[in-house]
């Protein structure tokens, strides 16, 4: 029976963004760029300025709209407050939403698509080599390094149910709210890992975060607030996310979780298991054969699957190459 799920509650005013660890602050400075050659900050024309955006969507305005099936639901609230904070922040709203050509409710749409976050970060890049300034935003090239990233990861598979990706940027990164704090903040940066756990479970992986709460790991980030806990992108990286079942992850796991656990994984690496591990073959033991994957908990404890009460049975179980 399944446990009852928790909600860890997600600061809203803190602009979680998920993937990547330096992809925000390249993205804030991308857009820095973009603000500098006037192309993304461009000013909207008269009448759809944000002010205009922000009288409908500040969430206090109690509008009701219709979504495609005909359901009526609140209009989406876009705090100006915690839209400050963003790193969005400095552009106007019709940047993004060109599709919107007057201030009414509900809009006239025009000719022009939708916002789409991987068109609209690719075009900055080329603009910005094509300029020849490439070398002088370094960092901007891992925002395109990302999205490479992104596009071979499981997340942009098409369900075969909807026929859409199973995860689009917006679902990690808040799109109005987008604040990565830069890599050389520690503090910021401590208080940001200690959210990716909610987002990756607010939407998708419910389940998993019933289990990794209970672990060594998310004890670690949930009572302590120690943000030095693994947490979903250690063990699964952020943008190049690929099936627990791949080969890519099984191989790559070991090396995963050594890079914590390096006296471990020094043992492990003598071990029969560690050597075939290394030449590259996935049908012996890795960690999480024998410790769990996100129910992780100290050897010592009575309910770890590494006691000596509980290590014979994984140890019958021939992993699946």
């Amino acid at each position: 029976m399944k446990k009852n799920r928790r909600t860890v509650q997600i600061r809203a005013d803190s602009g979680f963004a998920s993937i990547g660890r330096v992809v925000g602050w390249a993205l804030a400075c991308l857009l820095g760029l973009a603000v500098a050659q006037g192309a993304a900050a461009a000013a909207a024309p008269a009448g759809l300025e944000n002010a205009a955006c922000e009288a409908c969507h500040n969430g206090k305005e109690k509008i009701q709209v219709k979504d495609a099936k005909g359901k009526e639901h609140p209009l989406l609230a876009i705090g100006p407050d915690k839209y400050a904070k963003g790193g969005h922040a400095k552009m106007e709203c019709v940047a993004c939403h060109k599709e919107s050509v007057d201030a009414k409710a509900p809009h006239q749409l025009g000719s022009a698509p939708k916002p789409n976050c991987i068109q609209c970060h690719t075009d900055l890049w080329k603009a910005t080599q094509e300029a020849g300034t490439a070398k002088e935003h370094p960092r901007l090239g891992v925002v395109a390094q990302n999205i490479d990233a992104y596009k071979k990861s499981a997340h942009a598979k098409l369900d075969k149910q909807t026929g859409a990706p199973r995860a689009v940027c917006d679902d990690c990164h808040n799109t109005h709210f987008f604040d990565v704090p830069p890599v050389d903040s520690a503090a910021r940066k401590g208080a940001w890992r200690l959210e990716v756990p909610a987002r990756c479970a607010e939407k998708c992986h419910p389940d998993a975060l019933d289990d990794w709460s209970d672990s060594i790991h998310g004890q670690t980030v949930l009572k302590k607030h120690d943000p030095k806990g693994a947490i979903c992108i250690d063990c699964h990286t952020s943008h190049s996310i690929v099936s627990t079942a791949s080969k890519a992850f099984m191989l790559g796991i070991v090396q995963g979780c050594g890079s914590c656990h390096k006296e471990n994984l020094g043992s492990y690496a003598d071990t029969y298991h560690g050597q075939v591990n290394k030449l590259g073959y996935t049908y012996t033991a890795k960690c999480y054969h024998c410790h769990g994957s996100h129910n992780i908990l100290k050897a010592h404890d009575p309910n770890s699957k590494a006691t000596p009460k509980h290590r014979l049975a994984p140890c019958r179980q021939r992993p699946t190459p």
